[in-house]
């Protein structure tokens, strides 16, 4: 799904700028047949990578969640706590959507209806960007949690040898959330290169001196604060390794 939505962001970013279309235009003219599908698919596929990354920083930031086993005795307000919840969560839902219907009816009755679009698109743009920032520093600092918390999911999978129907169950779960959430990042990515397009016209190549396109420029830094933060997972990455590695618990 996210590479069939990939490629039809990629196609109508192509119709919109004709520079863009002009350089992928090149090595599409000269294909034909299954050849063309394949290559569209490989960049729609690319454009979904690009798109998800994201997700990465945020499937490494699950080991920074609490670990704590349940409590024996939980006070009063802990049992409050976990008896309001399961009321919260759909309160909270159901909230979420009528604002989100509410904020949408009025950007459409906006006569400046790119201009909100726009906007919205670069805030949305710039918290997706915050988020792994932030997170890229917590796992890097926190390495010690993070290591923490897959030794104890390894020793808890070890010993659960039945479950894995329950295994299999979340991470369904998880798989099909990951394709969904893909979906409104590939979205949110393209309406900010589209964006960027519309801001690109209002800069004179000429005068600036510009080699490419200046809407390239705007694709490139936009690309860079997207993927910069996922180089940090292979840092996180090699310092679990080296916990790991140290660890005498380990056989």
């Amino acid at each position: 799904m996210g590479t069939i939505i990939g490629a039809l962001i990629v196609t109508t970013l192509m119709h919109a700028d004709p520079a863009l279309n002009r350089v992928l235009g090149r090595l599409l003219d000269q294909l034909d047949g299954a050849s063309r599908f394949a290559a569209l698919g490989g960049l729609g596929l690319t454009y979904c990578y690009v798109s998800s990354i994201p997700i990465l920083l945020l499937h490494a930031g699950r080991s920074l969640l609490p670990i704590n086993l349940r409590a024996a005795n939980p006070s009063r307000l802990r049992k409050l706590y976990e008896q309001l919840l399961p009321g919260l969560l759909p309160v909270l839902v159901y909230g979420f959507s009528v604002l989100y219907v509410y904020m949408a009816f009025q950007i459409l009755r906006s006569p400046e209806l790119d201009k909100r679009i726009g906007n919205l698109s670069f805030f949305s743009f710039v918290f997706i960007i915050i988020v792994p920032v932030c997170l890229s520093i917590f796992l890097v600092f926190l390495k010690n949690r993070s290591y923490l918390f897959y030794k104890q999911l390894a020793k808890a999978r070890s010993r659960q040898g039945d479950a894995g129907e329950l295994i299999t169950s979340y991470r369904h779960l998880r798989e099909h959330g990951n394709s969904i959430f893909i979906v409104v990042l590939e979205a949110i990515f393209g309406v900010t290169m589209f964006t960027a397009y519309r801001v690109s016209l209002r800069v004179d190549r000429q005068k600036s001196g510009l080699l490419l396109a200046p809407q390239f420029y705007f694709y490139g830094v936009i690309t860079a604060a997207w993927i910069l933060p996922g180089v940090v997972v292979w840092l996180f990455a090699t310092l679990i390794e080296n916990e790991f590695v140290r660890d005498p618990m380990w056989p």
